[in-house]
């Protein structure tokens, strides 16, 4: 096999999330009209976690929902250090940065990790599914109410707590998240636990569902970003704190790694933490973002830039990493 042909096989998950990235961006209306009402990445979504409930072992779901240390690392991480080291490091700057972007990335900053991307990557290279799951769950629940309260303490008291639907939210991830989880794992029961050898198609069925959620959720938010257009990207005080994005995610992985490692969890525990921990989500992002910084287009359109740069950047960059991992096992 040719150096490229082997290159392809083992970055193709990377390069076809950049190709979904640039069709996105490209040709909107496209993600748009495949995903009516939302209902194509609500049902990619769920089939996601019924697969992984499927092939998962109960007695490793088990010891991964119950496994209270790694609960509280994740948790941590996202909600204490991250944000606090932004804060820290944005703390010189405050004076030369646009108010609406110091915003931005104070809003990354607390954002809870993704719903379903975290999970599938763990999963990938043989993570703690479990724990991984209960965390994306839990976590996003969580920053309903911690997003702006974290917000509100950075920004100085200028954020607006605003009005989401904290039931609505909790019922969505219980249908989408627990029960196919939960349905999965009856299944697997039934079935004598012969579905855990059906680990590599069902790892190449999640990444194409993968992207597919990633598509047409930047699909909708290209459609809809009209406040995104009035903006001078050209303008280095906006795109060079922007490109810091990617050395500062790097030092977010580093820093979940080394940590990982120092608290003396085990290499399943430390996968999960490695793409549970560091990952941002861009589903509740962009509402907490409506909802905590107004109605103001001007603000409203810097504020959610590092969010939208950093959502592809870290799986891209997650894509590279799990290939590398699977083929160091």
């Amino acid at each position: 096999m040719s150096y490229w042909a082997k290159f392809l096989r083992s970055q193709w998950f990377s390069l076809a999330l950049a190709g979904v990235f640039g069709l996105a961006w490209a040709w909107p209306a496209v993600g748009v009209a495949i995903n009516p009402g939302n209902k194509t990445q609500y049902w990619s979504i769920v089939t996601i976690f019924l697969l992984s409930g499927l092939i998962l072992p109960t007695g490793e779901a088990v010891a991964g929902l119950f496994n209270w240390r790694v609960h509280l690392f994740i948790n941590a991480f996202q909600f204490v250090a991250v944000p606090l080291a932004a804060w820290l490091v944005l703390a010189p700057f405050r004076d030369s940065l646009d108010p609406a972007l110091v915003a931005g990335f104070c809003l990354l900053a607390t954002l809870p990790t993704t719903i379903s991307s975290c999970v599938t990557f763990t999963q990938l290279v043989g993570g703690n599914v479990a724990a991984s799951m209960f965390n994306a769950a839990a976590g996003n629940i969580a920053g309903i109410v911690i997003t702006p309260a974290l917000l509100f303490l950075m920004l100085g008291g200028k954020a607006d707590h605003g009005s989401l639907h904290v039931l609505a939210t909790i019922k969505s991830l219980t249908i989408q998240v627990v029960v196919p989880f939960a349905i999965g794992q009856v299944l697997h029961f039934m079935a004598g636990g012969r579905p855990s050898a059906w680990h590599k198609p069902v790892s190449i069925i999640n990444s194409i569902l993968i992207l597919v959620i990633v598509g047409t959720a930047f699909s909708g938010t290209f459609v809809q970003a009209d406040h995104l257009k009035s903006l001078n990207m050209a303008d280095p005080r906006f795109y060079v704190p922007l490109m810091l994005l990617l050395p500062a995610h790097v030092c977010v992985l580093t820093a979940a790694g080394v940590g990982a490692r120092l608290f003396g969890f085990g290499r399943k525990d430390r996968l999960a933490i490695f793409f549970t921990a560091t990952q941002k989500t861009l589903a509740l992002g962009l509402p907490m973002a409506h909802a905590t910084l107004g109605g103001d287009t001007r603000l409203l359109g810097l504020a959610i830039l590092p969010v939208i740069v950093y959502h592809p950047m870290q799986l891209i960059i997650a894509g590279i990493v799990k290939d590398k991992i699977r083929l160091t096992e």
